[in-house]
């Protein structure tokens, strides 16, 4: 949980998305939940308390950020998203993702193809195989593989506990993030998930 601070205001808005929690455990399924508003406004703070929230009624939060100068492979959202998910360290060498992997895959089976693109977004050592593969699609084919990708690893892990997802400065996303969200807020109506994005009036492209 996240270290306590004088919570003032919102309370209104806090009221709408405890609601929206509340609905996420007993029916099991998601919705999203888009906080816009200027800089400075508290927005940080308001999804400091609604993780709070969530975890206390069992919702497991996860908090992804997007930066404004861009990422390093291995640290854009799409690949943070995916560690959270399996819950490794951004820092976990090639072996405990692949052992962390392989847990997931016991319990889902996943058709070659999503296993390729998961294989990827873990960036584990690249096969002949998976190369192979990944060398015949287009980008349209690519793109699309890779949000089945993330859309199955979430309902893998709500399968285990509902889920939290936080996107914050989703006004910082460029188109490839703003594909992989809207992939996992579709993938929410099915499952025990809640997708939060924060972001700015100026520059949003959540529509």
């Amino acid at each position: 949980l996240t270290e306590h601070r004088p919570f003032v205001g919102r309370r209104a808005e806090l009221a709408q998305v405890e609601r929206i929690l509340e609905a996420c455990r007993a029916e099991q399924r998601g919705q999203v939940v888009v906080l816009r508003g200027e800089a400075g406004i508290g927005k940080t703070r308001l999804v400091e308390r609604i993780a709070d929230e969530a975890a206390g009624r069992g919702l497991s939060p996860l908090r992804v950020e997007i930066l404004d100068f861009g990422t390093g492979r291995g640290q854009d959202p799409a690949r943070t998203l995916v560690r959270g998910l399996l819950d490794l360290d951004a820092d976990a060498d090639p072996g405990v993702r692949v052992a962390a992997l392989g847990a997931v895959a016991a319990r889902v089976d996943f058709d070659h193809a999503t296993r390729a693109h998961v294989d990827d977004l873990l960036d584990l050592p690249a096969d002949p195989v998976r190369t192979a593969y990944f060398d015949a699609l287009d980008v349209e084919t690519r793109t699309q593989g890779r949000h089945d990708a993330l859309a199955a690893l979430l309902r893998a892990a709500t399968a285990r506990a509902p889920r939290l997802i936080v996107i914050e400065d989703a006004h910082w996303a460029d188109a490839s993030t703003l594909g992989d969200m809207a992939a996992l807020a579709r993938t929410t109506a099915e499952i025990p998930a809640v997708l939060v994005a924060t972001t700015r009036v100026e520059g949003d492209r959540c529509d």
